[in-house]
């Protein structure tokens, strides 16, 4: 794998975005970690982290290179915090609908 690593690329690294290394079993891969404050609220952050596999190992010989996924990257903090707020209002909606189930539950046995 350090044969490997000295071939590939520097990568971006700053208070928003970290982009590294993996060492996986017989995978190179990049790990991305995001986030970002939220305006208004200096300990509130919206954060993310994921593995991107780049390609395959078999030993210290990279046998082939993975296709890059088309996967959306223009998420704005403004839409998560819509999506979690409209999340939790349809949780305590569930909620509510299933109280008014009592006593007789969600399913008949």
């Amino acid at each position: 794998m350090a044969k490997v690593e000295k071939l590939l690329p520097e990568l971006p690294f700053s208070k928003t975005l970290e982009v590294y290394y993996v060492k996986r079993y017989h995978l190179v891969q990049w790990g991305i970690k995001t986030s970002e404050a939220v305006k208004g609220n200096y300990w509130e952050t919206v954060d993310y982290s994921t593995n991107c596999t780049v390609g395959e190992l078999k030993g210290n010989v990279l046998t082939k290179i993975r296709i890059r996924p088309q996967l959306r990257s223009d998420y704005t903090t403004a839409e998560v915090l819509a999506n979690r707020k409209a999340y939790e209002e349809s949780v305590e909606a569930t909620e509510k609908a299933k109280d008014k189930l009592w006593p007789f539950g969600e399913y008949d046995h």
